[in-house]
């Protein structure tokens, strides 16, 4: 991946998915912790746990910066344009949040997940159609 640049979504998915794997390596480790055969090996355990935790939240840290950034670019944009009807962007975007809704449900789910996906999906399949209904004549 040497000289290629992401663009923000793909870094985020990216830490996300890091974030993920940290967070089941503090589970790991912390399960190991107790049995582990002696102290030393529970302080490097341990010391693995919280350093990999506070990972954790550096990672965090970092999405919601990068979210920030975008959302600050993306305000700028909307008030350089001038906004009479719907904004064929902010379509394309519900679009996209609906494609990936939809990519999830094809997937298995445990039942309590695909529940809460699918009432998701349906709100925002809602405001899609609301907002289509904007920018259609009288």
């Amino acid at each position: 991946m040497k000289g290629k640049v992401l663009n923000s979504k793909e870094t985020v998915a990216k830490i996300f998915k890091l974030i993920d794997v940290c967070k089941r390596c503090v589970r790991a480790f912390d399960t190991a912790a107790q049995f582990a055969a002696n102290t030393e090996v529970l302080d490097l355990i341990t010391r693995i746990s919280q350093t990999v935790a506070g990972y954790q939240v550096e990672l965090q840290s970092e999405v919601r910066r990068i979210e920030a950034e975008d959302l600050q670019i993306a305000m700028a944009n909307a008030a350089q344009s001038n906004l009479d009807g719907p904004d064929p962007k902010v379509r394309r975007d519900l679009e996209a949040v609906l494609d990936e809704y939809r990519s999830v449900l094809r997937t298995h789910l445990p039942p309590h997940a695909r529940a809460m996906v699918r009432r998701q999906c349906r709100a925002i399949d809602s405001f899609y159609k609301q907002w289509s209904r904007l920018g259609q004549p009288a």
